[in-house]
């Protein structure tokens, strides 16, 4: 999938790294982490509309997504939503069906600009929170 992709015009611009948190043996049986691969034709603008039948069983979450610079150290850090194709063939979920599935990947929402030209992304504190359709769905500490 990941050389079809650019093949047919789509390029890789990141990557996704999932299956970190202190429940992914209880979950999938195995420890991760996983890696999946980003594309620009999955990013999408802040305040944009997603359509849930663009997907095979839309799922959301809110992360933190980092912009790692040209000498390899972290250039910017900032909240992202991550749109998933949330399907699971097997009886049971597992992380190979995850990793053949490039991670659930389905694309992204970015923050508005404030965020990616902002210099001090590393003193920012508050709560990272999810609203669809200006309702509040999920939120966390940042």
């Amino acid at each position: 999938m990941v050389a079809l992709r650019p093949a047919a015009g789509d390029c890789q611009v990141g990557y996704k790294v999932g299956c970190t948190g202190p429940g992914v043996v209880q979950q999938f049986g195995m420890e991760g982490p996983i890696r999946g691969c980003l594309f620009e034709g999955e990013v999408r603008e802040h305040r944009c509309t997603v359509m849930g039948d663009e997907f095979a069983n839309l799922a959301i979450e809110g992360e933190m997504a980092a912009q790692i610079g040209a000498n390899g150290t972290i250039a910017a850090v900032f909240p992202v939503i991550r749109l998933h194709h949330f399907v699971f063939r097997g009886v049971r979920k597992t992380l190979p069906e995850i990793v053949a599935n490039n991670g659930l990947n389905g694309g992204f929402v970015l923050p508005n600009g404030d965020w990616l030209l902002s210099q001090d992304y590393v003193e920012r504190r508050g709560e990272l929170s999810v609203l669809i359709n200006d309702r509040l769905v999920a939120s966390g500490e940042l």
